[in-house]
């Protein structure tokens, strides 16, 4: 929901650096994975908030969308089984100057 959505925002507004997804155990806290995604906007989009217009962009999209789905699936014979109840936060790290709802927390992790 709203984590998403202010995501999206972020992201549409080039306010986005980074997105990490940290995975902790619920009983220690200890972080069991750690996976960080440099967010890179492309020059031409920077300016823009439109939403692909064509069908062929609509197409180049999906395309690049199923690129990191299938990478993404191919690790997986790597990943360890975590087999014990976990918890995951989320971390955006954004401009200065972005609008942070007040109920979100601030952090340098």
């Amino acid at each position: 929901g709203e984590v998403l959505h202010r995501l999206r925002e972020y992201m549409i507004s080039c306010q986005v650096k980074k997105l990490v997804l940290v995975i902790a155990s619920q009983a220690t806290g200890q972080t069991l994975e750690r996976w960080a995604f440099d967010v890179q906007v492309h020059e031409d989009l920077e300016d823009t908030t439109a939403v692909p217009v064509t069908q062929a962009d609509k197409v180049r999209e999906q395309k690049q969308i199923q690129a990191i789905i299938r990478q993404i699936s191919a690790s997986v014979t790597w990943l360890p089984l975590l087999d014990v109840p976990c918890d995951f936060d989320l971390l955006l790290y954004t401009d200065r100057d972005a609008n942070v709802p007040e109920a979100w927390e601030d952090t340098t992790a």
